[in-house]
């Protein structure tokens, strides 16, 4: 249920809740009721087995899931066949009740057992490592408020885009955003709703981005959009819907977006040259009543292929 949640996964308490329940029940009935080793210890094990393979395949289903997740599911599986083998050694006469009794059998299941549960204590550590990993990763590269791209970040992704883009000769197009009016919300609102609005705005954005579209944050309230396989058209439409989204929202503070596209041309040959192109066609939908989108001039002549 820990990992579940870790992972941010659905919960499976009741039916685990169950499974557990229903183990606990047999081990009862087969200690006081009627007891028998055999029963009781095929209850026992089939019930332990069943939770390390089902916290085992939540680790494995969970897409994306690095080596510390896969380390741990096999540490999993492993106590889940050690629990397998107990049971085959309780109903084979090879295992009695006395847990001290000095079998072969008995000292080798109790030596994987530990070595398994030791395993898994790893695997969890493994687990948090990776996650404190991730988020310190993600702080360096990501706006703690908005969630988008930081400048330095953005602009070494733009890059290797703009080189693979020339490299096969395929579109790609940036578009620059910045919302209009904005130190008038901090100013007469306050800085905690012009927070609210810049967080507000990059929602709504990521509603209209594909997985390989890029979104990052470069300055107080200004936004670059990188769009790969992308013509200047294409974006304008993309720029369009989301400047119209913006529009309509009813939300407070109520803001707008000015911005302007521009298309990767011969002549760009680092994303800063892409970017004062369409940092100027923004700055031209600022001039000419801001809440609207402008092309900047198409550079040619046309990509070749690299």
């Amino acid at each position: 249920m820990g990992t579940e949640k870790f992972l941010g996964l659905p919960s499976s308490a009741p039916r685990l809740t169950w499974l557990t329940a229903l183990g606990a029940l047999c081990v009862f009935w087969f200690l006081i009721i009627q007891p028998n080793f055999d029963y009781r210890y095929t209850a026992l094990g089939v019930t332990m087995a069943s939770l390390h393979i089902t916290h085992a395949r939540r680790l494995l289903r969970r897409e994306g899931m690095q080596m510390a997740g896969r380390f741990l599911a096999f540490s999993l599986l492993s106590l889940a066949a050690v629990w397998l083998l107990r049971i085959a050694g309780a109903l084979a006469g090879q295992l009695t009740p006395d847990v001290f009794s000095n079998s072969r059998l008995n000292t080798l299941l109790y030596a994987l057992h530990s070595i398994c549960f030791l395993l898994c204590l790893i695997g969890f550590v493994l687990l948090a490592s990776a996650r404190i990993r991730e988020e310190f990763e993600r702080l360096a590269s990501h706006d703690s408020l908005t969630g988008a791209l930081m400048r330095g970040a953005w602009m070494a992704r733009a890059q290797i885009e703009i080189e693979r883009s020339k490299r096969h000769a395929r579109q790609l197009a940036l578009v620059v955003m910045d919302l209009d009016h904005f130190k008038q919300i901090n100013d007469t609102l306050g800085h905690a709703a012009g927070d609210q609005a810049l967080v507000d705005y990059v929602a709504c954005v990521t509603r209209h981005l594909r997985r390989q579209d890029s979104l990052g944050r470069i300055g107080g309230e200004e936004f670059v959009l990188l769009l790969p396989e992308t013509t200047a058209l294409e974006a304008h439409v993309v720029a369009e819907r989301i400047r119209s989204a913006i529009a309509e929202r009813q939300v407070e503070p109520h803001y707008t977006v000015s911005m302007g596209v521009a298309e990767l041309g011969a002549a760009d040959q680092t994303v800063s040259s892409l970017l004062a192109r369409a940092d100027a066609a923004m700055y031209q939908a600022k001039t000419k009543g801001r809440n609207r989108v402008e092309l900047a001039a198409v550079l040619l002549p046309t990509l070749q292929p690299a």
